[in-house]
């Protein structure tokens, strides 16, 4: 029971964490102010007790506590996300620069990186605690 719960907050970490930064891509005519993916998530988030998945096989119990950790997980996520959006947009603004600076660039997706991974390490943390 306690590696299933383990499991799917597992799951639930990797799984908010590939939709919520796969797809974006800077300056390739996919909307960049204003439509990052994090702006997705609410909007297109299924949740397991929607898709007939495992958790469904889960005991009242285990549903709520499984609900619990994705809860933290979703304010983890909105406690970042704010701050990477940020920074993707400095990124996109230094971009449509005449001649945009690199060395900007690249510490603003190094800052990027960081809040990603401390993102992550928390949510697993939300999971596994």
């Amino acid at each position: 029971m306690k590696k299933m719960l383990l499991l799917m907050g597992a799951l639930l970490v990797i799984s908010t964490t590939s939709l919520s930064f796969g797809g974006y891509s800077y300056g390739r005519g996919r909307g960049c102010t204003g439509s990052s993916s994090f702006g997705r998530m609410n909007s297109g988030w299924h949740h397991m007790e929607e898709r007939g998945s495992s958790y469904n096989e889960l005991s009242a119990e285990e549903q709520q506590e499984y609900l619990l950790v994705r809860e933290k997980n979703l304010e983890t996520y909105n406690k970042y996300g704010t701050e990477i959006s940020k920074k993707q947009l400095e990124v996109e603004r230094e971009l449509l620069e005449e001649k945009p600076s690199w060395k900007k660039i690249g510490n603003l997706n190094e800052d990027i990186a960081k809040l990603e991974a401390e993102m992550k390490t928390e949510q697993l943390k939300n999971s596994y605690n």
